[in-house]
């Protein structure tokens, strides 16, 4: 980011009329300050950033922004809040900038997607995007700020946990492609059922440019009739051959370097190569249709799909021996939790399949039934043992249903001691829950007793 304080001051709403400096860069850590940044001080639950206004200043900010004002050396712009002056500034980096903005959001898949997709516009200009998954009323602005503004593309991811949230990141990203990659439990003790979350993901759709494109999801009827009641030119896809879409897998196959697709788009079929990562039919539909409307020719498309690396805690598996691991532990609601058991009943084929699985967070009420329905997965793929830490045990074992194989433990080291118990001499085990559960920690146990 390149801004002066002239144009930075009308940005968030306050006068200015001291040495019109140039800002470089923004930062709402003091330990990272760099010369010419700006230094947002946010109030936090533990530390205020006021408090650090010095330090900041010290290491070469060149102004603040600030609820409050300070007495530091460099000019202060004081705002009633600096979460929200934040967000205003990226608006208007994201107004000053050439850059085609593609949102990413979705209940489950959106940092897959969104890092696929830059991989494959890559091919076609300058790409920014957000590290991980800095989506948030913070995370979104200063990943925004942090880039050139010489891009052709910014794919940004934007996460929702609230009623107010999409309305609010909406505001600050102005998108001219939305991109919905699903809609089911997932903060739903917040936003809803999987209504509400579909009405509360589609809202990104309020906040398109003009003649801006929505690309949804239509294996979610609940995403869709959210979707369509915004009236924008749209796209669909499907990762299945049975779902009426613009863009829908009609087959997917393991090759020995990843997987082999044939996609259906725009009333032809491409077959498409892709490395391991790209495992998820629906992630790869996703990526297809968005680069479909963009304009990408599928030979980019194809060079994407293949640069494609996995990310850790997200379906990343490894083989160990006669052992395949799977450790999807980075996050999981009741969508990607089917999601994952699907893939990896597959994988196995006719090998056995452990879950060692934790509870699903931030549903409320749907807790016990998700819970439920989670065991009820467990039973479906004929698991001869799942490892469960958490809450709703109960409702596991219901689904799961009497006489199964349930050790539920917070002890990675009783869980082991379960699975040896099976005497197994091959197996895919699957690792997955929210991300409060710590699952990486029971796959860390697991791994080091099987290399």
């Amino acid at each position: 980011m390149r801004m002066t304080l002239n144009a930075i001051a009308p940005a968030v709403g306050v006068p200015f009329s001291g040495e019109n400096v140039e800002v470089t860069g923004v930062t709402m850590d003091s330990r990272r300050v760099r010369p010419g940044d700006l230094f947002v001080a946010v109030p936090g639950a533990r530390v205020d950033g006021h408090d650090f206004a010095k330090d900041a200043v010290a290491a070469g900010a060149v102004a603040v922004l600030a609820s409050r004002p300070l007495p530091v050396s460099v000019p202060v712009l004081v705002v009633p809040d600096t979460v929200r002056a934040l967000g205003a500034l990226a608006r208007a980096w994201r107004d000053a900038t050439r850059a085609r903005v593609v949102a990413v959001t979705g209940s489950a898949g959106k940092t897959t997607v969104k890092e696929t997709l830059a991989l494959v516009l890559s091919g076609q200009g300058k790409v920014g995007k957000n590290p991980g998954n800095f989506n948030n009323q913070l995370g979104l602005p200063l990943s925004m700020l942090a880039l050139d503004g010489d891009e052709d593309f910014w794919v940004l991811e934007v996460g929702i946990s609230q009623p107010q949230d999409m309305d609010e990141l909406g505001a600050i990203l102005a998108p001219d492609m939305a991109l919905i990659t699903n809609a089911g439990l997932a903060h739903a003790e917040a936003l809803g059922g999987v209504d509400g979350v579909a009405r509360h993901k589609a809202r990104i759709l309020a906040w398109l440019r003009p003649g801006g494109a929505g690309v949804w999801n239509m294996g979610c009827p609940e995403l869709h009739a959210a979707c369509v009641q915004a009236g924008c030119p749209s796209v669909t896809f499907a990762g299945s051959a049975d779902v009426d879409a613009d863009v829908r897998v009609l087959a997917r196959h393991k090759t020995p370097a990843g997987f082999a697709f044939t996609v259906a788009c725009a009333g032809d079929s491409v077959q498409l190569q892709a490395t391991a990562a790209c495992a998820h039919a629906e992630n790869v539909a996703a990526v297809v249709a968005a680069a479909w409307y963009l304009g990408v020719p599928m030979t980019a498309v194809e060079t994407g799909l293949l640069a494609v690396s996995p990310q850790a805690g997200r379906f990343v598996c490894r083989e160990r021996g006669a052992w395949v691991l799977i450790d999807d532990t980075y996050n999981a609601n009741p969508l990607s939790m089917t999601t994952a058991f699907a893939e990896a009943r597959q994988m196995a084929g006719s090998r056995p399949l452990v879950a060692v699985l934790g509870e699903m967070r931030e549903l409320g009420a749907h807790a016990p039934a998700a819970h439920r329905r989670l065991g009820e997965l467990a039973r479906a793929a004929q698991c001869p043992l799942v490892v469960y830490r958490g809450a709703h045990a109960d409702a596991v074992a219901e689904g799961f249903g009497p006489g199964a194989a349930l050790c539920v433990t917070d002890t990675p080291k009783e869980a082991w001691e379960a699975f040896a118990a099976l005497g197994l001499s091959n197996a895919v085990l699957l690792f997955k829950g929210s991300r409060g559960s710590r699952m990486e920690e029971f796959l860390a146990y697991f791994e080091e007793r099987l290399a």
